[in-house]
């Protein structure tokens, strides 16, 4: 279950990410993450979109594991700022 209580069929989600072209993965991404993607590799998108999903649906990263990450210099936010 999602924070939301709503499941998150991550294997759905997979396929239809799946049958999308390269220039709808990239609408999709702006639509979720509000940035342009700047990469075209459909893998990539698809990774990414699924992380941003999955990240809404269960709440992302909790404080300590974004803290750990930061420490680390790694990237805590499904959309890179750079």
């Amino acid at each position: 279950m999602t924070a939301t209580g709503v499941r998150f069929d991550v294997e759905a989600e997979r396929r239809k990410l799946g049958a999308m072209t390269a220039g709808e993965l990239r609408r999709r991404y702006q639509e979720i993450g509000g940035d342009e993607a700047r990469s075209r590799n459909r893998e990539y998108l698809i990774r990414r979109i699924l992380w941003m999903l999955q990240a809404g649906a269960y709440g992302g990263l909790s404080a300590r594991a974004t803290s750990t990450a930061s420490r680390a210099h790694l990237a805590t936010s499904p959309v890179s700022s750079a």
